[in-house]
């Protein structure tokens, strides 16, 4: 799920990107496709991997929960 700022970003990037067929040098207008589509796709693995992070995180919660439950009941049995 793309943040805000990578959403503003790909739009303002697609909007400079649709008029690269304005610049005259082939060199330029060729690196310039190339750039376009080098941060689309950092983008797109930066969303990737925030959802990874994001995921593990919740995970982790879930874990220390259940250890924390697990050591109230433990402790609860021993005394």
């Amino acid at each position: 799920m793309p943040n805000t700022a990578s959403v503003r970003f790909v739009k303002k990037a697609r909007a400079e990107y649709d008029g690269y067929l304005l610049i005259e040098g082939d060199y330029i207008k060729e690196s310039f496709r190339i750039m376009f589509e080098n941060t689309r796709d950092i983008s797109n693995e930066v969303d990737a991997l925030t959802a990874t992070v994001s995921d593990l995180s919740s995970r982790l919660k879930a874990v220390e929960t259940r250890l924390a439950i697990a050591e109230l009941d433990i402790l609860a049995h021993t005394h």
